[in-house]
């Protein structure tokens, strides 16, 4: 253990994740692989010297928040007698099919598919294991990560504009079912692709404002700027909509972390007006690219499958409120509820809303729950602005930021049923606690 420190251990760990936590429940090897790693790099931790911690209690709402949400898969799996969930609403059909076999008073679990529900209980030991790392690192630890965040990105950029590039050889591809032709890196689809994307130049900026040695050469800044503008055309080559319309985030991400900086003489607004026109320039002139096309041929036709869908999963909803079908249990229940004339040869794996379908498995008690933490998550994001110190303030945007562009994309997809975004996420929440007590009090 001489040569391992626990910075290492959380980059070692988040990078496993991203590059092979992208495929999804298709690709359960994958993120076996992860969950292994969470488990094996937790158990090093742990014979690392103990850091030392100050205990706040503002920390503490968002922790039991947590806790309790990672709770809730697993308290679906308790046995429940048989009194208790025949009157369970939406058990009629599993009732009936289990007195055929003489198994109709049998003890069984709240979940109507166990498990898928176990499944998506191991699913979350990676983000947890990410939170509690990232909760013992020192700030000057927190923001070292931030370049592997930012340099993972960058690696699936390149990696997108290959396969983007060699056209239909579509090459090379890590998973079965990607999207062909598009730029999906290390994830299995493009709205994945683009949200890593997305989050790798939010943590380039916050390190650039953090560390500001980055930029305090001319070439420091040519190159920071060459990294965000190749990471920015990458997510526009993934044909994600969502996932282009979250560079917004960047800008305003941007304006919070410099704005106590912010003095616009003459020469930086002439700067950003230049920006701007190299930028538009650059997109006019590719704007008759087939790959570019492609996105936005896909904003001009916004019509798809998706209202069909949350109206579907609606109605399954009405059938098992208020207390949900089962963490993981979405394809089981869906089926059942589609409509005919919606159903073809395709497979809805998910609600594509992501609300809608947590809804549809935790009930009214995962809604209120989520609704708990999201406020949990903003009171410790306001308390830290109020009194962090600068690089504390930083992360705190930073975890703002990808918690809101994430939440936001969980409106028409399902982001963070991504391993690879899960544990990014916890990250971005790890950098709300309070860190440690001494700088010094881990080995870097």
């Amino acid at each position: 253990m001489r040569y391992v420190s626990h910075l290492s251990v959380a980059a070692t760990f988040l990078s496993m994740a991203i590059l092979f936590g992208g495929g999804g429940s298709p690709a359960p090897l994958a993120e076996l692989i992860v969950e292994l790693t969470a488990l094996a790099t937790f158990c090093v931790w742990i014979l690392l010297p103990a850091p030392s911690r100050i205990e706040v209690p503002h920390d503490h709402m968002l922790w039991i928040c947590v806790a309790v949400a990672a709770a809730v898969p697993v308290l679906q799996l308790l046995p429940l007698p048989p009194m208790l969930w025949h009157i369970l609403p939406g058990r009629e059909v599993e009732r009936a099919t289990l007195d055929l076999i003489g198994k109709g008073d049998s003890w069984r679990p709240l979940s109507l598919a166990p498990y898928q529900t176990f499944a998506s209980a191991l699913s979350l030991i990676p983000p947890m294991v990410m939170i509690y790392f990232t909760s013992q690192l020192t700030l000057i630890q927190r923001t070292k990560i931030l370049p592997w965040v930012a340099g993972l990105a960058i690696l699936s950029a390149l990696i997108g504009v290959v396969q983007v590039a060699s056209g239909d050889a579509d090459w090379p591809r890590f998973y079965q079912h990607s999207n062909r032709g598009l730029a999906t890196g290390f994830q299995d689809n493009r709205n994945s692709t683009a949200d890593i994307l997305v989050i790798g130049i939010l943590a380039l900026v916050a390190y650039v404002a953090i560390d500001r040695r980055t930029v305090k050469a001319a070439w420091g800044k040519a190159v920071v700027a060459g990294l965000i503008a190749l990471m920015m055309f990458t997510t526009i080559l993934t044909g994600s909509r969502a996932g282009t319309t979250l560079l917004l985030m960047c800008p305003l991400m941007t304006i919070a972390l410099f704005r106590p900086r912010l003095h616009l003489s003459r020469k930086m607004a002439a700067g950003a007006v230049g920006l701007l026109l190299v930028l538009s320039g650059t997109f006019s002139l590719l704007r008759d690219n087939a790959a570019l096309d492609r996105t936005w041929h896909r904003f001009n036709n916004i019509a798809d499958a998706r209202p069909m869908i949350w109206a579907d999963t609606s109605y399954a909803i009405g059938l098992y409120w208020p207390i949900g079908s089962g963490v993981g249990t979405f394809t089981t229940i869906f089926p059942a509820a589609e409509r005919l004339e919606a159903v073809d040869a395709s497979i809805t794996n998910r609600a594509h809303e992501d609300y809608l379908e947590f809804a549809l498995e935790a009930g009214i008690f995962g809604s209120v729950l989520l609704i708990i933490l999201a406020a949990a998550l903003v009171s410790r994001g306001i308390y830290v602005l109020r009194f962090g110190g600068e690089a504390q303030v930083a992360h705190a945007i930073l975890a703002i930021s990808v918690v809101a562009a994430l939440a936001l994309h969980s409106l028409v997809d399902y982001p963070i049923r991504s391993m690879s975004l899960a544990v990014i996420t916890a990250y971005a929440i790890g950098l709300l606690s309070t860190p440690p007590k001494k700088a010094g009090s881990q080995p870097g």
